[in-house]
């Protein structure tokens, strides 16, 4: 599936975070900004920040002098937002068609350093939302422990974004 740039929704997420890192950036409406704070002259009189546009996404980065590492720390930044993106609806999301059981065995050792982070997180939201909010049924799904993935999702700082998530779904079945 190759959608049009012009073209998004929540139906066509595992396109873009699945592009490599030099076609996700061909996609976006990439501007510099100078940096601010510590690291001297180089850093405050050079554009090295980086802010990337893409539909609705915004991410800026300029913590580094180098407009690479910007530009890469950006990019993570730019792919979390769409791995988490429920606009306009989660409903619009499709039934997850690939066994995140592929993963099973490796889901839990992905860090948030690794380039496939935010694909993991979105498969699990997907599997997430088809089981209902049912953390223990996703970890069957996963065939891991119920406590293993609260431990990976709270250590990785989604506990409240799932929370929401399964509050959203849970009132939706009353």
């Amino acid at each position: 599936m190759n959608p049009k740039s012009s073209e998004y929704s929540c139906k066509n997420w595992k396109y873009y975070l699945l592009l490599e890192d030099s076609e996700l950036l061909a996609l976006c409406e990439q501007s510099f900004i100078k940096g601010s704070g510590r690291g001297g002259q180089k850093r405050n009189k050079s554009s090295n920040g980086v802010r990337l546009a893409l539909f609705h996404f915004r991410a800026i980065y300029d913590n580094s002098r180098s407009l690479k590492l910007n530009q890469a720390y950006a990019l993570r930044a730019l792919r979390l937002q769409i791995a988490l993106d429920l606009t306009p609806s989660y409903k619009e999301r499709p039934k997850p068609e690939q066994s995140i059981s592929d993963l099973s065995s490796s889901v839990m050792l992905v860090k948030k350093t690794n380039s496939n982070f935010a694909y993991c997180l979105a498969l699990l939201i997907d599997h997430f939302i088809f089981q209902q909010g049912d953390y223990k049924a996703l970890a069957q799904r996963i065939n891991q422990s119920s406590s293993q993935l609260n431990r990976w999702i709270t250590g990785n700082g989604y506990k409240p974004y799932f929370n929401r998530l399964k509050a959203k779904l849970t009132d939706e079945t009353l």
